[in-house]
């Protein structure tokens, strides 16, 4: 909790920016601002002050650094944090003054205290999508403790579990194969043979001429755009 009071001149109006994303427009001399995070051992929140009357003359005051809330200053950034399972989303640590950072997945995993750069996420529930947001716990070398929260949320998308299922796997040739795809969330297929397309349905019937290994390909799409392939050889 810090108190500031304002010794501005002719002033109807003053603008305060306490340095921690909170700005007070008001025109009371004596102000507070409660600081929910620290700004670390070396570095301090800068406040300003725009003092302003209401013909629209304004002057401006600037004290670098003036509040020094100690502690530690825990943070991190993700990236690559949508997307379709498994989701290997990236993690950044930019922490200040901590000597233990202790990361919460969000997702039923341990704890993590050696801060991995790279963490997969999937989804947990028979839901289309699931959501995780992921914080920070850290402790500075006296025992103070912070937490950190990000503004970005883990999204990660379910894929679907695709199979298939033919008549045979080996013949003479020609071979007259029926394939079909089955398993879960699929809404769209395609089907190549060596990397050729031969069909956009469900199942379907091809004559395979060329003599030795032939791959069948099932790339099996869901309603939110994720994909699952499988291959049969």
């Amino acid at each position: 909790y810090a108190q500031f009071y304002s010794n501005s001149i002719n002033a109807d109006t003053l603008i305060w920016d306490f340095g921690d994303k909170n700005v007070l427009k008001t025109t009371d001399r004596t102000v507070a601002n409660i600081y929910d995070k620290n700004s670390g051992w070396g570095k301090g929140f800068n406040i300003s002050l725009i003092a302003q009357s209401n013909e629209g003359c304004r002057d401006s005051s600037f004290f670098p650094g003036m509040i020094k809330v100690r502690g530690p200053v825990p943070n991190f950034e993700i990236t690559n944090f949508e997307g379709c399972e498994p989701l290997q989303v990236n993690f950044k640590n930019n922490s200040k003054d901590v000597s233990y950072v202790y990361l919460n997945y969000q997702d039923g995993s341990a704890l993590d205290s050696g801060f991995a750069e790279m963490h997969t996420y999937k989804v947990q529930y028979y839901v289309n999508a699931q959501s995780y947001l992921p914080s920070m716990y850290a402790i500075d070398s006296i025992g103070c403790a912070s937490i950190f929260t990000p503004a970005d949320t883990v999204k990660v998308k379910i894929r679907p579990q695709a199979n298939i299922t033919s008549n045979a796997n080996f013949g003479c040739s020609p071979l007259v194969l029926n394939f079909a795809g089955s398993g879960t969330g699929l809404e769209k297929s395609k089907w190549l043979l060596n990397n050729g397309l031969i069909n956009n349905n469900a199942s379907g019937t091809e004559v395979v001429n060329k003599v030795g290994n032939n791959t069948l390909t099932l790339i099996a799409t869901n309603s939110i755009n994720c994909s699952d392939t499988v291959n049969q050889n």
